[in-house]
C-alpha cells in the first residue's frame, strides 16, 4: 500500500495507517468497525490479544479485535468520547492520556 504512516500487528492481524488517515485492516481483525476508520485516524495500536485501538482527530477512541467485536463497550468508554491526546498498547490492554492529564486504562 501506498501512503503508510504506521504498521500495528497482532498474533492474526496487521492494522495499516494511511497518511489520509484511513485505516486498512488485514487478517483477523473481528471488526465491524470500517465505517469508523475511513478518515480522521491519528494513530493506532494494538495489544498481544489481537485487540486494537484508533486514536481520532476529534480526540475520540474507537476499539475492536477479538474481545471487542466492533463495540466499544465497558465503563471506561464513555471516558473515551473526546479529549484524547495520546493512546498506547500494553501486552493486555491500553491507556489512554486525555487532555486534562487524566489516564485511562482498560483490557
Amino acid at each position: 500500500e501506498r501512503g503508510v504512516v504506521s504498521v500495528c500487528g497482532g498474533r492474526s492481524a496487521t492494522v495499516i495507517l494511511k497518511e489520509d488517515g484511513s485505516v486498512s485492516l488485514w487478517g483477523n481483525t473481528w471488526a465491524n468497525v470500517e465505517a469508523a476508520l475511513t478518515g480522521g485516524v491519528v494513530s493506532v495500536c494494538g495489544d498481544n490479544s489481537d485487540d486494537f485501538a484508533a486514536l481520532k482527530s476529534d480526540g475520540s477512541v474507537v476499539c475492536w479485535g477479538m474481545w471487542y467485536d466492533g463495540l466499544n463497550t465497558g465503563p471506561e468508554m464513555a471516558r473515551l468520547t473526546s479529549g484524547v491526546v495520546r493512546l498506547s498498547a500494553t501486552e493486555d490492554g491500553f491507556h489512554a492520556e486525555k487532555e486534562d492529564g487524566e489516564m485511562v486504562a482498560w483490557w
